[in-house]
């Protein structure tokens, strides 16, 4: 047992680091990176649990697309796709791409039209 506790947190360490390039991170970064990634991840379940019931609902609910459940399916989720991908591309990714400088430059200038009394708009 007290082997394990001598090497479980150098592996931990090693690929942790490994996957974070030179710079090592303090355990409070390592910790609020580890919740934002765990919250992510409850976040995308909970929208895919979301549309799977709605997509249900739909189909259920409609005589023609019950009688044909697989292909509403693949209708539906072709639809939501059409309609979700564009924007996403358009706002998340070029904000998932930015580097940290980037951020923090755009929250400045965010905080700045805020302070000046101007609108928070996208």
């Amino acid at each position: 047992a007290h082997m394990i506790h001598r090497i479980a947190p150098a592996c931990a360490s090693s690929v942790h680091s490994r996957f974070q390039g030179t710079r090592r991170m303090t355990p409070v970064e390592w910790a609020m990176e580890t919740l934002i990634k765990v919250l992510g991840l409850l976040v995308g379940l909970g929208w895919s649990i979301a549309f799977t019931s709605g997509f249900v609902d739909i189909i259920e609910s409609h005589e023609v697309l019950a009688a044909n459940k697989t292909v509403s399916r693949i209708v539906l989720s072709i639809a939501l796709i059409l309609l979700v991908l564009p924007p996403w591309r358009r706002i998340i990714v070029p904000k998932a791409e930015m580097r940290e400088k980037m951020h923090t430059e755009a929250i400045g200038a965010e905080a700045s039209h805020l302070d000046a009394g101007e609108s928070f708009d996208m």
